[in-house]
């Protein structure tokens, strides 16, 4: 992803807020999120890329400030959104949608068959054995 941001966004001035999850730094379950999510910052400051951290709720106003940075400099600028600014929310998006309860997580099956047929090589160039 910095590769693009530099290549496209930054090269050609293109503003992008970007709001992300920050994985791998509080309460983290997934061990593999955990090198990326310590060096997120030192490695968007590396890249020369504006980035702020919201690790709380108070913080979440700081978002209006990353869009307006990212479209008065025309760069990309990255909100690190850390998951324990949602652990005491007690939104329920369903709730508020008219639905009186969680929707049901519906299992999908997904089948396919696969067959295949080894074919004999072509050759393509003639070698010549040597005289």
């Amino acid at each position: 992803m910095i590769n693009a941001l530099e290549s496209l966004n930054v090269t050609c001035k293109i503003p992008l807020p970007i709001l992300a999850s920050w994985r791998g730094v509080y309460k983290e379950g997934i061990e593999a999120q955990v090198p990326l999510g310590v060096h997120l910052p030192s490695i968007l400051e590396g890249a020369g890329l504006a980035y702020t951290i919201i690790d709380e709720a108070e913080k979440l106003p700081q978002l209006e400030n990353v869009i307006l940075d990212a479209f008065e400099n025309s760069r990309p600028y990255v909100a690190l959104i850390s998951p324990k600014v949602w652990e005491a929310s007690d939104c329920c998006a369903w709730q508020d949608a008219g639905m009186p309860e969680k929707p049901e997580v519906m299992e999908r099956t997904c089948r396919f068959s696969l067959t295949g047929e080894v074919l004999k090589p072509i050759m393509l160039r003639m070698m010549r054995s040597a005289p």
